[in-house]
């Protein structure tokens, strides 16, 4: 819909009435957490879902409900699943964005289920990795979210792969055992803006010297690059999921707790054409619409 026009219901004298107006609506869930881990996995993104609806200004409060973004694990392990965010009330279907699947983490000689990127209806994380692969979690289907891709491992090194994104593409297997997988882009609401990028996967090297620039990128619409270690020298840390975007956090480095990156959390948008009719949230206007920005927990007022 690029946008409904006005219609007048007809009720009493003269057939003056509530407004029936259509509206683009986001809701966008959260994106997760990285794995922590010397090759953590990065985050899967949020759902992202965009639908149109028609409603009425008839007073009608509407529900919205921002999902948190995913927690860093407190150990090596996965990182949190991103929370989901609800647009709900009067006539409207109720429409809910799962949050992503957190990305996977590794421990001391040993690979098992916790080090799997994490699966979710929307988008899986990215495998971890340390002292063997392993593989990327599943995300709901091509029109709810991605695959986060699988690790590689190496005697040298070892690398995680990037987290699915909301919407768009699978995160990368990591390629080599120097090299992160890059988080899966995201897509662009009708504002133009992009939402639900994949976080990129961590490089971890046991001696050699990978450059920093080998860590996987997050993908477009806010995830977070995945983190760089090199064992006994450098290390930086990966960046979180950018907030109000769904976007996933980079893949962790290292075991401590400064090098892991939380999820973006969710927001809801909603636009219609023309000057303000409803109330709630932040309101902007662009390009002739009106912009309501929830990014946190709120009420619409039709």
């Amino acid at each position: 819909m690029s946008g409904f026009g006005y219609n007048i219901n007809g009720f009493g004298v003269g057939g003056s009435g509530p407004v029936e107006y259509g509206i683009n609506l986001l809701v966008m869930g959260a994106g997760a957490a990285g794995g922590r881990a010397q090759a953590g996995g990065g985050g899967g993104a949020g759902q992202f879902k965009a639908v149109d609806e028609t409603i009425i200004n008839d007073g009608t409060s509407y529900t919205i409900t921002i999902g948190a973004g995913g927690a860093p694990a407190g150990s090596v392990t996965y990182g949190g699943n991103g929370g989901s965010s609800v647009f709900q009330g009067g006539l409207v279907t109720t429409q809910t964005s799962v949050g992503g699947g957190g990305g996977g983490g590794s421990d001391q000689n040993q690979v098992n289920s916790s080090f799997n990127g994490q699966a979710t209806d929307a988008s899986g994380g990215g495998g971890g990795a340390k002292y063997g692969p392993s593989t990327g979690g599943s995300g709901g289907n091509s029109s709810v979210g991605f695959d986060g891709g699988n690790s590689h491992f190496a005697t040298y090194g070892a690398c995680s792969g990037g987290g699915g994104a909301g919407a768009g593409e699978d995160g990368d297997d990591a390629p080599t055992y120097v090299r992160g997988g890059n988080g899966g882009d995201g897509a662009a609401w009708v504002s133009g803006t992009y939402y639900g990028g994949g976080g990129g996967g961590s490089n971890y090297s046991r001696g050699l010297y990978p450059p920093q620039g080998y860590r996987g990128n997050g993908g477009s619409g806010g995830g977070g690059r995945g983190g760089y270690y090199r064992y006994g020298a450098n290390k930086v840390n990966p960046v979180n999921g950018s907030t109000n975007t769904g976007g996933g956090g980079g893949g962790g480095v290292n075991t401590d707790s400064s090098s892991v990156a939380a999820g973006g959390s969710g927001v809801v948008i909603l636009r219609y054409a023309g000057g303000q009719i409803g109330s709630g949230g932040t309101v902007t206007s662009a390009g002739g619409y009106t912009y309501h920005t929830f990014t946190s927990s709120g009420t619409y007022t039709a």
